[in-house]
C-alpha cells in the first residue's frame, strides 16, 4: 500500500500543475474571447457588404418593370443605357463579392483551426487531470494507450499529417508527443508502493515539463496554421494582448 508520503507527493505536484493549467486556461480563454470578436467584427463586415446589393436590386426591379410595360419599345434607347450601367456596376459588385467570400473562407478556416488547437490542448488538460487520478488510485488502465492510439495520436495521423506535415511545428509536436507517452510510461513502469520518494518526484517532474512542452508546442504549431491565411491574420494589437497575457 503507498504510504502518506508517496500521496503527499503527489497531491503536491498536483496543486503545482494545477497553477501551471490556471494560467494556461487564463491564456486560452483570453483567445477565445479575441476569436468570438473577429467573428463578431467579421459577420458585421459582410452584413453590410450584403446590404450594398440592395439598390442594385431595386434598379434591376424597376428597369425590368419599365421595360415590360413598355410595349411599344419607345424607350429603347434609354433602356439600353440603363441596362449597360446596371451591368456595368453588377460586375464590379460580383468581383467585390467574389473577394469578399474567398476572405469569409480564408477568416473561416482560420478561426476553425484556432478552435481546433484550443480543444486538442483543453482534451490534454483533462487527460492530464486523469493521469495524475489514475496514480492516486492506481488505476494506470483508465488513461494509458498506445501513442498511435491516444485521442492526440489519432489526430496526428489523419487530420495532422494531412495538413499540417510540411509544417516544421508538426514535427516538433511529433517528438513532444512521443516524450508525453515516454514520460507516462515509465511513471507507471512499477507500483507506486515500491517507488522511493525521490524517483517518484523525479517522474511526476518529468511527466509535467513533458507535458508543458507539449502545450508549447502546440501554441507554435497554431502560430503557424495561422499565417497560412495571410489577410486573415490577427490584428497587430491583438497580438499585443495576447503576448501580454502570456507574457
Amino acid at each position: 500500500m503507498p504510504t502518506l508520503t508517496h500521496y503527499q507527493i503527489i497531491c503536491e505536484h498536483m496543486h503545482h500543475s494545477m497553477m501551471n493549467k490556471s494560467v494556461h486556461v487564463h491564456y486560452t480563454a483570453q483567445k477565445c474571447f479575441l476569436l468570438r470578436n473577429d467573428l463578431i467584427q467579421s459577420a458585421s463586415r459582410y452584413r453590410e457588404d450584403a446590404a450594398l446589393l440592395t439598390p442594385l436590386q431595386n434598379r434591376q426591379y424597376r428597369l425590368v418593370k419599365s421595360i415590360k410595360s413598355d410595349s411599344e419599345g419607345e424607350k429603347n434607347t434609354l433602356h439600353e443605357r440603363q441596362l449597360l450601367s446596371l451591368a456595368n456596376e453588377q460586375f464590379r459588385l460580383t468581383g467585390t463579392v467574389q473577394q469578399q467570400l474567398s476572405d469569409m473562407a480564408s477568416g473561416l478556416m482560420r478561426s476553425a483551426d484556432t478552435l481546433l488547437f484550443t480543444l486538442l490542448k483543453a482534451q490534454h488538460y483533462q487527460w492530464r487531470d486523469r493521469l495524475y487520478m489514475a496514480l492516486l488510485t492506481d488505476q494506470p488502465d483508465s488513461v494509458l494507450a498506445g501513442e498511435n492510439d491516444c485521442p492526440l495520436g489519432q489526430w496526428l495521423h489523419a487530420e495532422g499529417a494531412r495538413r499540417f506535415y510540411s509544417l516544421p511545428g508538426f514535427r516538433s509536436l511529433r517528438e513532444a508527443h512521443h516524450e508525453m507517452h515516454q514520460a507516462v510510461e515509465q511513471l507507471f513502469d512499477t507500483p507506486l508502493t515500491s517507488k522511493l520518494p525521490t524517483v517518484l518526484k523525479r517522474q511526476l517532474q518529468r511527466t509535467e515539463d513533458a507535458s508543458l512542452q507539449l502545450i508549447s508546442v502546440l501554441d507554435g504549431l497554431e502560430k503557424m496554421v495561422v499565417l497560412l491565411y495571410p489577410e486573415q491574420s490577427p490584428d497587430p494589437q491583438c497580438r499585443n494582448e495576447i503576448q501580454r497575457e502570456w507574457g
